[in-house]
């Protein structure tokens, strides 16, 4: 007898890079090349154009899945983890 196990169905699979991003916040201006400009306020989020279509999909009630590849730096283990809680 051969078994199945159910595999929740997916209506949007999105693929592609999944990025950290970092937004600086309350910039005063952007700076010019070679140039510093600093802020004390900036969030780290989940980016990359796959990663943000499929979020929007699901917000909007729509089954989805990511496929992508991370590395095993810090900021790619901890990914996942975001992507689920967004």
């Amino acid at each position: 007898m051969v078994s199945c196990r159910l595999v929740p169905r997916i209506d949007l699979l999105t693929v592609g890079e999944a990025f950290e991003d970092l937004i600086f916040l309350g910039l005063e201006r952007l700076p010019r090349v070679g140039e510093e400009v600093k802020t004390s306020a900036f969030v780290q989020t989940v980016g990359g154009g796959a990663v943000i279509t499929g979020i929007a999909a699901a917000r909007l009630g729509l089954p989805t899945g990511l496929v992508s590849a991370l590395g095993e730096a810090g900021a790619a283990r901890a990914l996942p983890a975001a992507v689920e809680n967004l």
